[in-house]
């Protein structure tokens, strides 16, 4: 249903609700500047490979794992019922909108220095740094507190580009990429052929791993990832019995 940029930021503010990356990121932590302070911050985000160098660099590994990343999403949208014309076409819109957004982005040993992360402006000029985009309808729908009058936009030169191409890029094609990076980062939970599939690309082929996991470690790994607190207390009742705590204890004891 989206068919302008409004309906796009609320779509991507909705995806966002809902733990899927896309276009940018989104969250709160402590002021950089002042350990006292927590702050609202927007970062560059919104691709699927790890980083900018491996949509800009030209060496020959480098090539090649572009190619692969478009074969695994041509495959991916096949999965999701596209023609193979579709999917191809469909791999290449999401390649040129990364790309875009990779050129934008700083590399990795940029982003090792602080100060290139950190932008706090006010609100309003952060309006002023992307007019295309409406930062307190996007709040209103993340139930960002009202009242906030400041944040964090870094890099500012990304969102420059961000707000660009939100005019710039057709409906169309920000309704594929949205539709890649949703199914992109449900995959290892979806069907076994997504998940094959997604195991291809980002475990064998980028992480060099030999076979997926057994399924109980992924359980365990993500309740424990999502869930980690409630997954202690629970291991900590049924292995650590009160008599262990005794023996624990004289053996404190004896030791001081």
């Amino acid at each position: 249903k989206i068919s302008n940029v409004r309906d796009l930021q609320r779509q991507i503010a909705r995806l966002h609700d809902s733990g899927i990356p896309s276009l940018f990121s989104f969250g709160v932590g402590t002021d950089l500047k002042d350990s006292n302070a927590v702050l609202i911050s927007a970062f560059q985000s919104g691709l699927s490979l790890p980083n900018r160098t491996y949509y800009t660099n030209t060496d020959e590994k480098s090539v090649e794992t572009r190619e692969k990343f478009v074969e695994h999403m041509t495959n991916m949208f096949k999965l999701l019922g596209d023609s193979e014309d579709a999917a191809k076409a469909n791999a290449a819109v999401v390649m040129a909108i990364q790309t875009r957004l990779a050129n934008a982005s700083l590399a990795p040993v940029d982003l090792r220095n602080p100060d290139n992360r950190y932008n706090k402006v006010a609100i309003t000029d952060a309006q002023k740094l992307t007019p295309n985009l409406t930062w307190n309808e996007y709040f209103k729908t993340r139930g960002v507190p009202a009242g906030e009058k400041e944040m964090n936009i870094a890099p500012a030169d990304f969102f420059r580009e961000v707000d660009r191409m939100v005019v710039e890029v057709p409906v169309e094609q920000w309704k594929t990429y949205l539709r890649w990076m949703t199914v992109n980062d449900a995959a290892p939970f979806l069907p076994k052929a997504f998940a094959d599939e997604n195991f291809d690309f980002y475990g064998r082929y980028l992480s060099g791993q030999k076979e997926q996991p057994e399924r109980w470690k992924t359980c365990v790994r993500v309740t424990n990832s999502n869930l980690g607190e409630a997954l202690g207390m629970e291991y900590a009742r049924r292995q650590f019995k009160p008599e262990a705590k005794d023996r624990m204890n004289v053996m404190i004891d004896n030791l001081m």
